[in-house]
């Protein structure tokens, strides 16, 4: 039932976690939540239609799909750009969802790195889901680890992701290939290459992410 309302706008219910206290989820009664995110370019290619180009932002178009379905099924929805940061990360890994990556960020076992968390629904009363759980690491085995090796300023070490090294090469003319074809180390990573986003929606991703960092 929750797939069905998300998928016509290419969004997808990705994992559920039972929720316990250390979880700090800012709902009160909260029993159960679901991760609303997606994977390739179906939601993309949605929002690219819908969307006013000149004021709506990605996170704006976002929150007013979900919001109402979020009333129709008496959820509260949460989101990753809210402020105070909510831990998505983390509250993906609970939810089976995906592993932490060399990169930092998550792999999906399947979807690999082409996939995004939009919101988690937060409900009252306990809720399952059809979808097979994600309990293998897909790192586990790569030897070579390319998304390490590809980024051209070695922005990720293993450990951390160094953010500023990262935006500060997205500035120069010769950070061309990064604007156009999108990340190297994401595009390194054999996992979920099936879902790999189309040149129009790295580039978008690219720009956004370049803006937050040097706004």
């Amino acid at each position: 039932m929750i797939e069905e309302k998300f998928s016509p706008y290419g969004f997808k219910a990705l994992g559920v976690f039972t929720i316990e206290a250390e979880d700090k989820v800012p709902v009160e009664g909260g029993v159960s939540a679901v991760l609303i995110g997606n994977y390739g370019g179906e939601m993309f290619d949605r929002y690219a239609a819908e969307r006013d180009p000149l004021t709506q932002t990605m996170d704006e178009w976002t929150e007013q799909v979900i919001e109402p379905i979020a009333a129709k099924l008496n959820a509260t929805a949460l989101y990753p750009f809210s402020r105070p940061a909510l831990p998505f990360q983390k509250w993906a890994r609970r939810a089976k969802a995906g592993r932490q990556s060399p990169l930092g960020l998550n792999i999906h076992p399947v979807y690999g790195m082409w996939h995004g968390y939009r919101a988690f629904l937060i409900f009252d009363r306990a809720v399952e889901l059809d979808i097979p759980p994600g309990d293998e690491h897909p790192c586990f085995g790569c030897e070579d680890t390319p998304c390490l090796t590809a980024c051209p300023v070695e922005a990720f070490d293993g450990v951390q992701y160094d953010v500023e090294k990262c935006g500060a090469y997205l500035m120069k003319v010769s950070s061309m290939d990064c604007h156009n074809k999108g990340c190297g180390s994401r595009l390194a990573c054999p996992v979920g290459t099936d879902y790999k986003y189309t040149a129009k929606q790295m580039q978008f991703h690219m720009t956004a992410f370049s803006n937050s960092v040097w706004k």
